[in-house]
C-alpha cells in the first residue's frame, strides 16, 4: 500500500498538463508576461478560420500586418487598418497639415489652381504681371516683338544685299536687282549704263554763266558743260571749248575759250595750234603764265605731238563718206566733201541730212588737239595720242603714234574724273559695236595723277598695247580672234602649247622692268578660261622678277617669286574655285577664298584688283562683286613695287587638246 501512495506522487510532479484557457481561467492578466503572441504569424493568409480569429502578415506594409477572421465558410480575412484622416477646409481647397490635423487653403494672388484639370496658372511675381516673353519661347525670332536682337541673332541676308551671318555689318550690293559700285568720289550722281546695270557719273563745274549748261550723252552716259555762246574762242565741239592759238610761234601756244571759264582741275579744251611742235611746249591760258604741256604718261612732249597734219583715227568701226542718206553705228568716221572735214557718229541709225547735229554727228578737226588742265602739278596734258603696237613694233619694241578723237577723250574725261575708289567698269560703252572696236581712248583723270597702260582686243589677232609691250611665253602659234557674241565680247583666244603635263602659256609685260613703281595699283581684265581640273590660272599683278617666268604658274606650296596681288585657281595647290592671293615679297602669301561667286566656269568673268595704300588693303572684284572683303591684306600689300600684269595658264596634266585663256583687254594704272 504504501509503494502505491509514492507512485502517484512522482507521476504528478513530473506531467506537463495543457490549460484550456477558455475554460480553466478567469480574468486572464498577461501583463506581466515576458513574451505575449495573441495572433497567428505568416506571409499567407490560412485557407480555413474560425471567425474572431487575428492573423499577423509579417510581409504587409508596416501598420496593416494585422488581420481577422470575419467569416468561416468560406474563410474571408478582413485587413485592420488605421481610419482615413478627415479632409480639412471646404471643397477645391488644397490640403496641409495643421499641427496633426488637415486644413485646406485656395490658391490665389500671384497664382490660380483649376481644380478640375489640376492645371496652376502663374502670372505675376510678388504682384507684378509677367513680360509676354516670359511665357514663349524666346529662342523663336517670331515669338519676338518688341527690343533689340542682339547681332549674334542676324540670319545671313542675300540679294541686293549681302552680310555674314551673325553679323549686323550689311553691304547693299544691288537696287531692286540692278548692280550699284562703290562710290567715294564728290560730285557724282548713279545712274544706269545698261540692264542692272548702275554707275557713278561725275557731274562737271557747269555754273550759269555764259551760256553754260549741263549736257548728257547717252551713247557715252556722261554729263558735259557746254555753251551756247561763241566767238573768239572758236566756240564748243561734244562739250569742250574750241581754242584757237594765239601765240607768236612753235613750242610757246596761247588762248582763250568765249567767257575764260575759271582754271580748274580737269578743265578740257579742243586746241588749235597754228604750228607744230618741234620739242617740249608751253599754254599760256587766257593771259595768264605759260605752263607746261606733258604727254599723259608725264613725259614732255616730242616733235609733232602738237600737229598740224590731219589725224587718222584709231581702230573705229567704219570709215565713210557722207552722202546726206545712209546708215552709221556708233565710232563711224566719216568725210563730208561739201565741209572739207571730218566727223564721228555718236549713234546708231540711219542719218537723213544730220550734218550738224551734234546728237549724231560731231566734228573732228585735224588740226584739234585736246588739252587737259592738271592741277595737282599745274600743268596742261595732251589727250589726243594713242600708242599701239603693230607686228612690226612688237618685234622691234617701237611705238607708233595715232590720234583719238575728241569725242573718246571727252568720254574718257567724263567716265573717270574724278577717278572712283572702286576700279570701275571701263568699257560698258564702245567695248563692242557689231564686230568692231570703238575706241574707250584714255580712261584717267588727268587730276588724279595717275598713269595707265593697256592691253585692248580689235577684232585682229594682235593684241594692242599701249605704254606696256605683251610678252607671250610657252603659247601655240597664234591667237585666235573670236567675234562678239551675245555672252561674250570681242576676244583673244590663247592655246598653251601643247598637251603634255607643264604645258603653259602666259602673257605679261615685255618692257621690264615697268617705267613706274606705282601705288595704288588698278588692275582690270576680262577672261575666259576653259578647264576646271588639272589646271593653274593666274590673273593678276607680280613683280618683275616674276614677269617672264612660269614659277607663279606650277605654284603648288611654299613662296613665290615675287610680290604678286592676283587671283589664283591651282588645283595643285587645293583650290575648288577662285583664290584671292597675295604677297608682299612672294614667301608665305595670304590666300583667300572667294565664296560662291568665284565658281570656275567656262563662262566670260570680269577680274579686277584694287591695291589701296592709303588704306592698306586689297579689295578684289569678280564680276563687279567684292570677294575677300574679309582678310587683313594689310601685312602682304605688294605696295610701292614694280608690278606687271601676268595672266597665265599652266596644265598639271595631260590634255586630249591644249587649253585656253581667252580675253578681251587688260587695264592697269597705277600712281606717278
Amino acid at each position: 500500500m504504501r509503494f502505491a501512495t509514492v507512485a502517484l506522487f512522482f507521476s504528478g510532479c513530473f506531467a506537463q498538463t495543457a490549460v484550456d484557457l477558455a475554460h480553466q481561467s478567469k480574468s486572464v492578466d498577461f501583463s506581466g508576461m515576458a513574451h505575449t503572441r495573441p495572433a497567428q504569424v505568416g506571409t499567407s493568409l490560412p485557407a480555413a478560420c474560425a471567425v474572431g480569429e487575428v492573423f499577423f502578415k509579417s510581409d504587409a506594409a508596416p501598420g496593416k500586418n494585422l488581420y481577422v477572421a470575419t467569416s468561416a465558410s468560406p474563410c474571408a480575412w478582413t485587413q485592420v487598418a488605421a481610419p482615413a484622416a478627415t479632409a480639412g477646409g471646404s471643397p477645391g481647397q488644397i490640403q496641409y497639415n495643421n499641427t496633426g490635423s488637415f486644413n485646406g487653403f485656395t490658391v490665389s494672388g500671384d497664382g490660380t489652381l483649376n481644380t478640375a484639370t489640376g492645371a496652376l496658372t502663374v502670372t505675376k511675381t510678388n504682384g507684378a504681371f509677367f513680360a509676354p516673353s516670359a511665357t514663349i519661347d524666346a529662342t523663336s525670332a517670331s515669338n519676338i516683338t518688341a527690343g533689340t536682337l542682339p547681332g549674334g541673332r542676324l540670319p545671313v541676308f542675300a540679294g541686293d544685299v549681302s552680310s555674314a551671318g551673325g553679323s549686323a555689318a550689311i553691304n547693299v550690293l544691288r537696287i531692286n536687282g540692278t548692280s550699284v559700285p562703290l562710290n567715294a568720289s564728290a560730285d557724282t550722281v548713279l545712274g544706269t549704263t545698261g540692264a542692272a546695270t548702275a554707275a557713278w557719273f561725275a557731274i562737271p563745274n557747269c555754273q550759269d554763266s555764259s551760256g553754260n549748261h549741263l549736257n548728257y550723252n547717252t551713247p557715252i552716259h556722261a554729263f558735259t558743260c557746254g555753251t551756247t555762246s561763241s566767238g573768239g574762242g572758236g566756240g564748243t565741239s561734244g562739250g569742250m571749248p574750241l581754242v584757237d592759238d594765239t601765240g607768236a610761234a612753235a613750242n610757246a601756244y596761247a588762248g582763250c575759250p568765249a567767257g575764260a571759264p575759271a582754271l580748274t582741275d580737269g578743265f578740257a579744251i579742243l586746241f588749235r595750234a597754228k604750228y607744230a611742235n618741234t620739242s617740249n611746249s608751253t599754254f599760256a591760258y587766257c593771259g595768264g603764265t605759260a605752263k607746261k604741256v606733258m604727254n599723259s604718261e608725264a613725259t614732255e612732249l616730242g616733235a609733232g605731238h602738237m600737229s598740224q597734219s590731219p589725224i587718222a583715227l584709231w581702230n573705229h568701226a567704219a570709215t565713210k563718206t557722207y552722202n546726206g542718206n545712209q546708215s552709221f553705228v556708233i565710232g563711224d568716221l566719216v568725210w563730208d566733201n561739201g565741209t572739207a572735214q571730218w566727223y564721228v557718229s555718236v549713234f546708231t541709225g540711219t542719218c537723213v541730212g544730220c550734218l550738224g547735229d551734234a546728237s549724231k554727228l560731231i566734228p573732228v578737226n585735224p588740226r584739234t588737239v585736246t588739252l587737259v588742265y592738271h592741277q595737282q602739278v599745274d600743268r596742261w596734258e595732251i589727250h589726243s595720242s594713242l600708242r599701239h603696237a603693230t607686228t612690226t613694233e612688237a618685234i622691234s619694241g617701237t611705238d607708233n603714234t595715232t590720234a583719238m578723237s575728241p569725242l573718246e577723250v571727252l568720254q574718257s574725261i567724263n567716265q573717270n574724273a574724278p577717278l572712283a575708289t572702286a576700279t570701275p567698269n571701263r568699257y560698258d560703252y564702245g567695248r563692242y559695236t557689231g564686230s568692231a572696236w570703238a575706241g574707250a581712248g584714255t580712261p584717267t583723270n588727268p587730276g588724279s595723277g595717275r598713269v595707265p597702260r593697256r592691253w585692248i582686243v580689235d577684232g585682229s589677232t594682235i593684241l594692242r598695247s599701249d605704254g606696256m609691250l605683251p610678252f607671250l611665253t610657252g603659247c601655240s602659234t597664234g591667237p585666235v580672234a573670236l567675234a562678239p557674241t551675245g555672252v561674250r565680247p570681242m576676244m583673244l583666244q590663247y592655246s598653251s602649247g601643247g598637251t603634255a603635263p607643264g604645258s603653259s602659256c602666259y602673257i605679261s609685260n615685255g618692257s621690264l622692268p615697268p617705267t613706274w613703281a606705282g601705288t595704288t595699283i588698278k588692275f582690270d581684265t576680262q577672261v575666259q578660261v576653259s578647264a576646271t581640273a588639272n589646271i593653274s590660272y593666274l590673273i593678276g599683278v607680280v613683280g618683275s622678277a616674276a614677269a617672264q617666268s612660269s614659277g607663279v604658274l606650277s605654284y603648288s606650296a611654299g613662296s613665290y617669286a615675287a610680290p604678286l596681288a592676283a587671283f589664283r585657281f591651282n588645283t595643285a595647290a587645293g583650290d575648288a574655285r577662285w583664290k584671292c592671293v597675295a604677297s608682299v615679297d612672294g614667301t608665305t602669301p595670304l590666300v583667300a577664298d572667294t565664296g560662291a561667286q568665284g565658281t570656275v566656269d567656262g563662262n566670260v568673268h570680269q577680274f579686277q584688283i584694287f591695291i589701296d595704300d592709303a588704306l592698306n588693303t586689297i579689295h578684289f572684284y569678280l564680276d563687279t562683286t567684292e570677294v575677300c572683303a574679309g582678310t587683313a591684306w594689310g601685312p602682304e600689300l605688294p605696295a610701292n613695287s614694280a608690278m606687271t600684269p601676268y595672266l597665265g595658264i599652266y596644265q598639271t596634266a595631260a590634255f586630249g587638246s591644249p587649253q585656253t585663256l581667252t580675253l578681251a583687254y587688260v587695264w592697269l594704272e597705277a600712281n606717278r
